[in-house]
């Protein structure tokens, strides 16, 4: 008996040295990250400070989320040239710490204070940078300074107009028998609060023609409502989230007679 009790205390040593081991090597590990991370922002900052696209192309992920878009890391490069080039005494620099916070084991956001100068005029503002782990490395997926230039409209139609914005649907829209494909594109950005973005339902078949229309965000829905009225075609509901709030908006479209009709008055969506 003595000797097992010494047996099951030697194997609590051990497991609670290798918990302690453990809990050592991942705050190593999460602390190294913070490290990385923080000079990796001020590599960030210091491209664009002297101009180095190519090094700064490295920092990105192959692709950013942006406003609910998915741009390309090229494309955020060109935007940032032609910022460069259009303000050629532009400068920027990190006032204060940088604060790195862990949102998952593969997912960290930055924020810090920036301020960036041009042409005479000094702006202040709250910058994050959030850096995803692409193939063991840290890359840039989000850049708040590229939203921002974004949804003041430099370059923003040349990034993302033509985006195809979910699902596609498909039905037989125009009643003669085959089944078309539908789907909502991004014609021009918007602005939250000051200008809507302007969409419109374009379709497999050319000979159906478009159904523009705007929404106060930047997503819409559709929806397959059959024969609502018996005739030979779907009809096609298009949803549109509101400004704020949480009611959806839904205007339904019937194609007749080579166009398409309003069914009903924008009703909301529970």
């Amino acid at each position: 008996m003595k000797k097992l009790k010494q047996f099951l205390a030697l194997l609590t040593i051990i497991f609670l040295t290798s918990c302690n081991n453990e809990q050592t090597s991942n705050a190593t590990n999460s602390g190294d990250d913070l490290t990385t991370l923080k000079e990796l922002t001020n590599k960030w900052n210091g491209c664009i400070v002297k101009k180095d696209m190519q090094t700064l192309a490295t920092l990105y992920a192959d692709s950013l989320s942006l406003i609910g878009y998915s741009i390309s890391k090229a494309q955020v490069i060109s935007y940032r040239e032609s910022v460069l080039k259009k303000y050629s005494n532009y400068n920027q620099v990190i006032t204060g710490d940088i604060t790195v916070i862990k949102v998952t084991d593969h997912q960290y956001k930055a924020t810090f204070p920036l301020r960036s100068s041009f042409n005479g005029t000094t702006s202040d503002v709250q910058s994050s940078l959030q850096f995803d782990k692409v193939d063991g490395s840290w890359k840039i997926k989000y850049d708040s300074e590229v939203e921002f230039g974004i949804t003041e409209g430099l370059n923003r139609e040349d990034i993302s107009v033509g985006t195809a914005i979910g699902d596609t649907l498909k039905g037989d829209f125009d009643g003669d028998g085959n089944i078309e494909t539908a789907v909502i594109h991004l014609v021009k950005v918007g602005v939250p609060d000051v200008e809507t973005w302007k969409m419109s339902v374009d379709f497999s078949n050319k000979n159906i023609s478009s159904i523009p229309f705007q929404s106060d965000q930047d997503y819409a829905g559709l929806i397959n409502e059959g024969k609502l009225d018996n005739d030979s075609g779907d009809e096609l509901s298009v949803s549109t989230p509101p400004n704020h709030g949480i009611d959806n908006f839904k205007q339904t479209y019937n194609f007749k007679n080579g166009s398409w009709q309003e069914l009903t008055v924008k009703a909301k969506l529970k």
